[in-house]
């Protein structure tokens, strides 16, 4: 979740590297568009978030992103070079290491769908990537540019409204993990739908999910077994 984030600044080249020395199954990644057109990878669209900097990361240039140095997150007195990465650096990761890249859509502009897809398939990457994303709009349009892509609809509880918004996309569900109740999730396999949830970090909440057959499970710090 965000790279080994537990540990070193979410989000970054650092984090991203050292979970790939882990066997992950994938390494989750948040995504905005910048004003020039380039796709950066940051949790939360407020800059202030992880840097000394204020503003949207929308109305920044990647130009001008790259000179921001991040201040917050785990460790980062050990990363004074901790900054904003391109999704590119983040792929090439993804692809040396042989996980799956799994990117998380923040970024809710339709007409932006496309130049992301585009750099997936640069990277030869469309059928091995899990594109993820709050925003059913997002998903939707992927599904339309392309209708074989891996796609989860994030929500923080499930609802029958948003199983049928995946029903009807043929989306995973990827849900927050203590507010996973089991008849819900048991809807999940009813509609034969891929089960995931978030942020999974106690050993009791992990033997919770797959107790209740989620087969993904996100996580900033248990290591693979």
């Amino acid at each position: 979740h965000r790279g080994l984030s537990s540990i070193v600044p979410e989000n970054t080249i650092e984090a991203f590297k050292e979970a790939a020395k882990y066997n992950y199954y994938a390494l989750e990644c948040d995504v905005h568009c910048t004003t020039d057109g380039k796709w950066v990878i940051i949790h939360d669209y407020m800059l202030q978030s992880m840097a000394d900097e204020k503003g949207d990361v929308k109305n920044w240039s990647y130009e001008d992103l790259k000179k921001v140095k991040f201040t917050n997150g785990a460790n980062i007195d050990k990363y004074p070079d901790a900054g904003v990465c391109l999704v590119e650096e983040y792929i090439e990761i993804c692809k040396e290491a042989n996980i799956k890249p799994m990117i998380e859509v923040k970024d809710k502009r339709i007409d932006k769908v496309k130049s992301l897809l585009d750099i997936i398939r640069a990277y030869d990457i469309e059928d091995d990537v899990i594109l993820i994303s709050f925003h059913a709009s997002v998903l939707r349009e992927f599904k339309r540019l392309s209708p074989n892509m891996e796609l989860w609809y994030l929500m923080h509880t499930i609802t029958d409204e948003k199983l049928q918004e995946c029903i009807e996309n043929g989306n995973g569900v990827a849900f927050e993990a203590k507010r996973g109740k089991p008849e819900m999730i048991q809807k999940i396999h009813d509609n034969n739908l891929t089960a995931a949830c978030w942020t999974v970090d106690t050993k009791d909440m992990l033997n919770k999910m797959i107790a209740n057959g989620v087969k993904y499970i996100t996580t900033n710090a248990i290591l693979p077994e």
